[in-house]
């Protein structure tokens, strides 16, 4: 789980991300390789709504593939292009003759894949990089369009709390109604036209407009 997503999720949501950028009108077939070790109990195929163009195997047909990824492999927004662009020549076929040996060539072949110059992707080796991936992902979710109290004062805030937020379900609707209440109650603060309610009214205010960033970042990070 990596800046609230699992990992093999994130990808499926990269690679439909592409699929619908790239107008692709037959669904892309992910074929999904565990580790041969790995408990039967622990495999999944991912089910979000949004996954609408891609499907989805666990049979190696072999048959020739475009691209191979990982789940230590981190993608930003809009990163399979640059993958496509950026990988090594892929074997022509994935066999499904010596399972073990196949499936640790593959997971090899991301492991050696080149660092990002675009900050598309971060390979994430151990654990103990992800709280350093999710930093580096959020600075870079601001909008090229932020002003300056935005960028220098209300981002640096509103990302230490959409990193907090990501550790839960939360989703960009749920939070957008759950701080509706603080411009409303700014609006009655400035009512009373005194000069502490004039500040306090706008400090509420500034708070809101921190906690509203969270809104595109949860967004951004959540594929929403």
């Amino acid at each position: 789980m990596v800046a609230g997503l699992r990992q093999l999720e994130r990808l499926a949501l990269s690679i439909d991300e592409f699929a619908v950028e790239n107008n692709e009108t037959a669904p892309v077939l992910v074929c999904i390789s565990w580790k041969p070790d790995l408990d039967q109990a622990q495999r999944w195929i991912p089910t979000n709504e949004r996954l609408t163009r891609i499907a989805f195997t666990t049979e190696l047909d072999e048959v020739p593939y475009d691209l191979v990824l990982n789940t230590r492999l981190f993608l930003y927004r809009k990163a399979v292009r640059h993958l496509l662009e950026a990988s090594m020549a892929p074997p022509k076929i994935i066999s499904s003759q010596g399972e073990k040996d196949s499936w640790e060539n593959n997971f090899r072949q991301v492991a050696v894949l080149p660092r990002s110059r675009e900050r598309a992707w971060e390979y994430v080796t151990d654990g103990s990089q992800i709280d350093e991936i999710e930093i580096k992902f959020l600075r870079n979710s601001g909008k090229s369009q932020d002003g300056f109290v935005s960028r220098y004062l209300n981002r640096p805030i509103s990302r230490v709390v959409t990193r907090l937020l990501l550790r839960f379900p939360t989703t960009p609707n749920g939070w957008t109604l759950l701080i509706f209440l603080i411009p409303i109650a700014a609006s009655f603060v400035l009512l009373h036209g005194t000069y502490w309610s004039f500040l306090w009214g706008l400090v509420l205010f500034l708070f809101f407009s921190v906690l509203d960033g969270c809104v595109g970042e949860i967004a951004r990070a959540k594929f929403l």
